[in-house]
């Protein structure tokens, strides 16, 4: 399994699971409107757009080394 050899992608791919898991279990158990109209959310929420964020953030990041790798390799066999 060469993809699970770069760290950068492998904690991409599980902060975007767990991303995942906070919003399924927020959007199935811990949201509700109480008798007053008011909406009580849990912690659920940003800690899944927290690694969401962070995974795509890995994501780029990985991407934008890969692309900078292909350019410089290129321009020094150019020479």
């Amino acid at each position: 399994m060469r993809f699970f050899t770069n760290k950068t992608a492998t904690l991409s791919v599980c902060f975007l699971l767990l991303g995942t898991g906070f919003m399924l279990i927020e959007n199935s158990v811990y949201q509700y409107i109480d008798h007053n109209g008011v909406l009580h959310e849990s912690v659920f929420m940003p800690l899944s757009i927290l690694c969401f964020a962070l995974g795509v953030l890995f994501v780029v990041s990985s991407l934008a080394r890969k692309v900078f790798g292909l350019f410089k390799s290129a321009r020094a066999g150019g020479h």
